[in-house]
């Protein structure tokens, strides 16, 4: 090995293992390089790039990050604008959570606006799913559910096994279609102002022997 010290200047090292390092001021630049990677460090840590056959990576504190490797990279500069990228995965951000896009290959792609306020995803197999403040407003068709929404006027949803709902105007006139637990019989009812039973099929289900739990 080979070393060279001037302190507080300079540090300078290398040996047989072709490891080499020098630092200026210590952390106003420092260098180091080995078999694997290539380090360069200016204002440590401020400023920082690395490189090797099939890696490379940059950073300016707080503003800049970049990373490339085989399986991943990502470019942001805070915080304006964010950008991921994978085998499966891409993902864009704009303004932090302002606006993002996620891209998960085969899977979905989905867009929202200021931490999911305003949301939409679109399906690989077709299925959606839109909703502004969740229910303020919503379009769903998912897993064989539907969901529809535009509170407080209307709302409706459909299960993939028979149940229903359907409530309007304030949930003034509400509507259920309920699949009883350990049957394949549904108990119905609608409802006017917001308590008042108009039409129920639980005395025909309790003549069939079928027990409706309220």
């Amino acid at each position: 090995m080979h070393r060279v010290i001037l302190f507080p200047l300079i540090n300078y090292y290398t040996d047989m293992k072709q490891i080499k390092r020098f630092d200026l001021l210590y952390f106003l630049f420092k260098y180091e390089k080995n078999d694997a990677l290539e380090t360069f460090n200016f204002l440590w840590p401020i400023c920082k790039y690395a490189k090797s056959d099939n890696y490379k990576y940059f950073h300016f504190v707080p503003l800049i990050w970049y990373r490339k490797s085989p399986t991943s990279q990502y470019f942001s500069i805070q915080p304006f604008y964010y950008h991921w990228k994978s085998a499966d995965e891409e993902t864009y951000r704009f303004c932090w959570e302002f606006f993002v896009y996620k891209n998960q290959t085969g899977i979905k792609k989905s867009r929202n606006i200021i931490w999911k306020t305003f949301y939409w995803d679109r399906y690989a197999n077709k299925d959606y799913e839109t909703r502004l403040l969740y229910l303020l407003f919503a379009n769903v068709k998912k897993d064989g559910n539907v969901e529809r929404s535009l509170f407080p006027l209307y709302y409706y949803s459909k299960q993939s096994n028979g149940n229903k709902t359907l409530s309007l105007f304030f949930y003034f006139y509400n509507s259920v279609k309920r699949q009883i637990a350990g049957s394949n019989e549904f108990y119905q009812e609608r409802r006017i102002f917001w308590f008042l039973r108009i039409l129920s099929n639980k005395k025909a289900l309790e003549k069939k022997g079928i027990k409706v739990k309220k």
